[in-house]
This record gives structure tokens, sequence and C-alpha cells, in this order.
């Protein structure tokens, strides 16, 4: 409800604007999540394209693609082999890691991923991020190449958690919301550090 109010009606999840453009119901959505059958799929937009990586046995990563200037970032990358690869498979460069919150499944991969590609900026609401260089509050902004990217503070799964807005400036596609886990597909979200203010 939170984020409704927030985003709007036109923004949308990475994974519900794959569903949406592909024409998929709430039955095939729910395919999508079945490890057996999860595969990388990619959505694209006018100038930003987003890679579904599927990660572990039911999370996903997002590799983030300005087509513009070639630069991307990875959303909660706790399979860094698997995000280097992507990112060479699409001849892009690399440059940021936007992490949601500090749990092993979401950023148990930051510290290999600085191995991997040196230079990195790593950003993240908490402390306990590994390899953090940028901490991060509500409504700070950031800039992915020519994508746009606001971070809202969304303190219930943990207390240090973040949602990434993505967007495009002077597109009329909708923006993108990086949620981690605030929001479970098919489920309600695991409360953890919540308070009724929060909600």
């Amino acid at each position: 409800m939170v984020l409704s109010r927030l985003l709007g009606r036109c923004s949308l999840t990475a994974l519900g604007a794959a569903c949406v453009r592909r024409g998929l119901g709430l039955a095939q959505l729910g395919l999508l999540h079945h490890t057996d059958l999860r595969k990388s799929l990619t959505v694209e937009q006018d100038a930003m394209k987003v890679e579904l990586l599927p990660a572990l046995t039911d999370n996903y990563m997002y590799l983030i693609i300005d087509d513009d200037t070639k630069e991307a970032a990875i959303v909660d990358p706790v399979q860094p082999q698997k995000v280097v690869e992507m990112a060479k498979k699409h001849g892009v460069k690399l440059t940021t890691v936007l992490t949601t919150h500090h749990h092993w499944d979401h950023a148990g991969g930051n510290e290999k991923l600085v191995k991997l590609e040196p230079g990195l900026k790593v950003y993240g609401g908490d402390d306990r991020i590994g390899a953090l260089t940028h901490k991060v509050t509500h409504l700070s902004t950031l800039q992915v190449g020519s994508l746009n990217v606001k971070c809202l503070s969304t303190p219930c799964h943990t207390s240090g958690h973040i949602c990434y807005l993505v967007s495009k400036p002077g597109s009329s596609e909708p923006s993108a919301v990086f949620t981690g886990e605030v929001q479970y597909w098919g489920a309600h979200s695991a409360v953890h550090h919540c308070r009724g203010v929060h909600l």
C-alpha cells in the first residue's frame, strides 16, 4: 500500500513488467517462480533493458542495462559469476551494485563480485551489507549511465531495506521498482523489523 502511493500506477516491478509484456496472467506468473522452469528473461524498454537472472532456488538478480551508455547495475548479486557472464554476454560495463538488504541470499555475493570486477560502487541502506561503498537513505538518488535511480526506504523485511525505482528521463515507459523481499510473489512479505507506523 505504501509503495503504491509512492510509485503510482505507472510503476511496475521488473517481474511484473516482464509478465505484462509477454501477456502472462497470474497462473503463468507462478511458473516463473518454479525452480525447474525458471530461466533468464529479458525485458526491454526505450533505452533500458532488464535481465531477470534466477538465483539460488527461489530468488532473482536483476541486471539493469542502460542501452545509451552500455553501463549496467546489478540488483542483489548473490551469484557473482553468473552476473559477470551475463554482463559480458550483453557487452556492458558493470558499474553499480544495488543491494536491497543485508540477508545472505541477496547481499551474499557482494564481496566476491567486487573482487571479480574492481571499482564497483556498492549501494545499500544498511552497514551490514558486504562491500558497501555508498550508504543510501530514503529518496537518495544516483545514476547508472543515463538512468535515474531513486532509493525508497521500506524498513519492514529488514530495518535497512531499500527499494530502487529506476527510470529513464523523458521516457514514456513505466519505471521499474526492485523490491528485494518487501513483496513475495504469490504470498505476503516476511515482516521482521516492521512497526505499525511502517504499515
